[in-house]
């Protein structure tokens, strides 16, 4: 619960005070009065404020919520968790950002996400609902079905299933690809297999030795001696008796074998064939065992999301039948969030209900989707405007329910005079805060 805000400089606002109190919280003023702004501030003490890149900076949240009127950007939240005081101070100028978190007790520094329990963006899919925004995400569709099938296949939430049917479609996806390879080559290795058999000519050439150039060679020998020792002169007709023997001497010879390779060849290609082939048949089985796998878990997931047993579909429903004083007590919801509710032992389709009702029933299910996904979540629930299609007493009755339901502090920001009077018929205290008159310090 948060018990104070102290706004050092956000937005229009500086050192500017919010007491706030457990239960049901009304933060009212006209359009522009700064009601959004204190939201904003509420939001981002919590989770943090960053500066967009590039373009986007131009009108990110950063830039917007800037200080106008001086101040220190950010500001102190007071908060009490399980009868314990916390003080969480942040500053979010870029070049000196910090979030400080402790016990006021003991002065002991704690880690806020920790405590919170909850992410920004599971916040904002559940408990932080603005105006015109009742309609729950795709992303809160997908954290629920993998919270339900997970509890339906193994009691635990550690385990996503849509994260398993994407790793296994992956690995289904690489074995195909290795198993296309291999067919390609199997299909060239059998064509080569096939084709007649063909006779492999060798031409080699070789050497061989003779005796007839021997006299060449002693005679250029005794010249070149007598060259050397006696006259250069005999040097010539020992050199070209030298040649003329060497070339007698050592005679090329062309011999022409043929050898026949065709039955060495087919067998190793049958050997090399079998190899793949196994290889293939490994990977085709592979396959099929995965793809039995994914229908296993989608044919699970299947009967979860039809099943009245499911989670969100009880615990939706113990919000409607608060919501709707015992009208509505069971909803049947899909695995995209759509649903049909039951009145009078029949179930009727979303598109047969008023505006009303369907807004009534999609905040049941931000709320109880967000009970059972963040269970020690210690956030309050923010309303910014959200009922313009309630009339007065579906508006009264929800508010009721939540309250009751959930046990958490609700901050309901309006802009409606009408719903001032309206709010008074609620069976519990109201905390009235107006913007124009809280007074900056």
């Amino acid at each position: 619960m948060i018990k104070k805000l102290h706004i050092d400089g956000f937005g229009k606002f500086a050192y500017k005070d919010v007491q706030l109190r457990s239960g049901i919280n009304v933060i009212y003023g006209p359009n522009e009065s700064g009601k959004t702004t204190i939201r904003e501030f509420i939001f981002h003490m919590l989770f943090g404020l960053d500066k967009a890149r590039g373009i986007a900076a131009r009108s990110d949240a950063y830039t917007v919520y800037s200080p106008i009127y001086g101040g220190n950007y950010g500001g102190t939240m007071r908060l009490e968790i399980e009868q314990e005081e916390y003080v969480l101070q942040r500053k979010f100028r870029a070049d000196e950002r910090e979030c400080i978190f402790f016990s006021e007790e003991t002065n002991e520094t704690k880690s806020l996400e920790s405590v919170l329990g909850i992410s920004e963006s599971g916040y904002e899919d559940t408990f932080s609902i603005k105006s015109g925004d009742m309609i729950p995400s795709k992303q809160l569709a997908v954290d629920v079905t993998n919270y339900a099938n997970n509890i339906f296949e193994s009691g635990t939430t550690n385990i996503q299933v849509d994260k398993a049917v994407n790793y296994l479609k992956d690995k289904r996806r690489d074995k195909k690809r290795v198993l296309s390879e291999k067919e390609i080559l199997l299909k060239n290795q059998r064509q080569r297999m096939t084709e007649p058999p063909k006779e492999e000519v060798k031409t080699v050439e070789s050497y061989e030795r003779t005796i007839i150039g021997l006299p060449f060679l002693l005679g250029a020998m005794v010249f070149l001696y007598l060259g050397i020792s006696a006259s250069y002169l005999l040097l010539i007709p020992g050199l070209f008796g030298a040649v003329i023997g060497s070339v007698l001497t050592l005679r090329k010879k062309k011999v022409v074998t043929y050898v026949t390779t065709t039955h060495d060849i087919k067998e190793e290609l049958r050997k090399e064939y079998q190899k793949q082939k196994e290889i293939a048949d490994q990977l085709s089985y592979d396959i099929r065992q995965i793809n039995i796998a994914i229908d296993t878990i989608l044919e699970s997931a299947n009967e979860i999301r039809n099943s009245f047993s499911g989670p969100l579909n009880m615990k939706v429903s113990e919000f409607i039948a608060e919501m709707t004083n015992g009208r509505y007590r069971e909803i049947k919801i899909d695995e995209s969030l759509s649903f049909m509710v039951k009145c009078n032992d029949r179930y009727i389709d979303m598109k047969y209900l008023s505006t009303g009702t369907i807004e009534q029933i999609y905040l049941a299910i931000r709320l109880a989707a967000g009970e059972i996904l963040y269970p020690k979540a210690v956030v309050p629930i923010l309303f910014d405007d959200i009922f313009g299609n309630f009339d007065e007493e579906r508006m009264i009755s929800t508010l009721e329910a939540v309250s009751k339901v959930t046990g958490k502090q609700v901050i309901l920001f309006t802009c409606k005079e009408s719903m001032l009077h309206s709010l008074n018929k609620l069976s519990q205290t109201v905390n009235w805060i107006s913007v124009e008159e809280s007074k900056n310090k």
